[in-house]
């Protein structure tokens, strides 16, 4: 049976130089401890699409996600 969700801890760190800045990342699986490391962003989307078993999509980068900040406060009446 498969799970209903995953859940990792997602580590991202700059690589390169000024030249030819970057980034790198690692997804951790809490339950397992095992760790997948990724040389770009991109390529952490795309693992991440395969195992969710979502199609790709060729629309605007922040499709499907909007970026809020943290509530902590209860919002005014």
């Amino acid at each position: 049976m498969r799970p209903n969700y995953r859940s990792f801890l997602l580590r991202i760190w700059k690589t390169g130089d000024s030249e030819s800045p970057g980034w790198a990342a690692s997804l951790e699986d809490p339950h397992t401890h095992q760790v997948f490391t990724f040389t770009s962003l991109e390529a952490v989307g795309e693992y991440l699409q395969q195992i969710s078993h979502l199609p790709a999509s060729d629309s605007e980068p922040n499709q499907g996600w909007e970026r809020k900040p943290p509530s902590i406060y209860p919002p005014e009446e």
